[in-house]
């Protein structure tokens, strides 16, 4: 048997050794180097206490210069800045194998709900979805519940034959990852009509936003009158909006009813292969009239470019255009280069951001 300090030595080796590996790998892709390196944030998923915190920043230093800027933080505070252009104000909502909300006001305050795991009842995530699919299914087996489609999905899914092999299968390795993905097994089947399944994802909807309606309650959000807007980021495979009974849309009709200023954000990175020609991508030229202009992509591959209205931060090299409740975001370098009265920026990377809801 290995004693337990010597046990919590060896999983901090191996998690340093990863950290280690993963900055490699990061600099690798880039094309750069740890002395090119001007800052670095870590979101780690259940970083929250001090001593955690420090414990990476340690690492971090013994891996990069000191002239570097070490920040690590929540994995949901990187999830809400993503949806809120970098500002840290409003709510986000996580709900993948796991689920958290996590809320920021302008002055700093912060306040978070759920995110304890599901045994400490963090119902709405999709390992909740999925272990209340089990039992629902052990429980029509032997007599305690209704019937439901979910028994033969889920069989076959797994490849088993009989409810009662469920025990073996499910307690051989009860990871929260290998639970949660039957998810899609009680949406099909939610989709087909059932009732246990359908009643599965209202009581997922309503935990997630019980959660969040905690979290803006706490932090005064939605003002004196609850009607003041604030962002909602959604993240997670939860909430992704790929199918007919969307989880994620009825969270933030559920949330409305309390809060109608809630301005729900689906953030939707796109993502680019990193390589030289990344640079030589696409250049973007601005004509600059007033705060609200039109810009036009113009690609290396194409001739005509397409013009949309823009909102433009020159100083951060950041655009912003809406357009059909897209709000594309330009993420550029601070070099220009003017041409009859036209500056151009290069730009490094695009992300979207879907504003849903009623407010869209």
């Amino acid at each position: 048997m290995i004693p337990y300090v010597h046990l919590l030595l060896f999983l901090e080796a191996a998690a340093r050794e990863i950290l280690e590996k993963v900055m490699a790998d990061a600099l690798l892709k880039s094309g750069s180097n740890r002395l090119a390196v001007r800052a670095v944030c870590l979101a780690v998923s259940g970083v929250n206490h001090p001593t955690d915190q420090q414990r990476l920043l340690n690492w971090l230093r013994d891996i990069f210069p000191s002239h570097v800027g070490l920040y690590v933080q929540n994995d949901a505070v990187a999830a809400l800045a993503s949806g809120t252009m970098g500002k840290l104000h409003g709510c986000v909502l996580i709900a993948g194998t796991g689920t958290i909300a996590y809320g920021f006001t302008a002055d700093g305050r912060e306040a978070r709900a759920a995110g304890a795991g599901p045994v400490l009842g963090d119902w709405g995530s999709g390992y909740g979805i999925a272990a209340q699919a089990l039992t629902a299914v052990i429980k029509a087996h032997d007599g305690r519940g209704s019937h439901t489609m979910l028994t033969s999905s889920v069989l076959e899914m797994l490849g088993l034959s009989s409810p009662d092999e469920l025990i073996g299968w499910t307690y051989a390795d009860p990871s929260w990852a290998r639970i949660a993905a039957l998810v899609p097994v009680v949406v099909s089947c939610a989709e087909a009509g059932d009732e246990v399944a359908n009643r599965i994802l209202y009581d997922s909807v309503h935990e997630l936003a019980s959660s969040v309606r905690a979290v803006v309650q706490r932090l005064g959000l939605c003002g004196e009158d609850g009607k003041q807007s604030f962002p909602l980021v959604m993240v997670g495979g939860v909430l992704e909006a790929n199918k007919r009974w969307d989880i994620g849309k009825e969270v933030v009709k559920c949330i409305s009813k309390y809060y109608p200023g809630t301005v729900a954000i689906r953030p939707k990175p796109i993502h680019f292969q990193v390589s030289e020609k990344l640079y030589e991508w696409a250049s973007f030229s601005f004509l600059f009239l007033r705060r609200l202009e039109f810009f036009c992509i113009k690609s290396h591959d194409r001739e005509k470019g397409k013009k949309l209205p823009l909102g433009l931060e020159h100083e951060e090299g950041k655009a912003f255009v809406l357009e059909n409740g897209i709000v594309v975001v330009l993420v550029g370098e601070k070099r220009e280069e003017k041409s009859k009265g036209l500056r151009s920026h290069h730009f490094l990377s695009i992300q979207k951001w879907e504003i849903c809801g009623d407010r869209t």
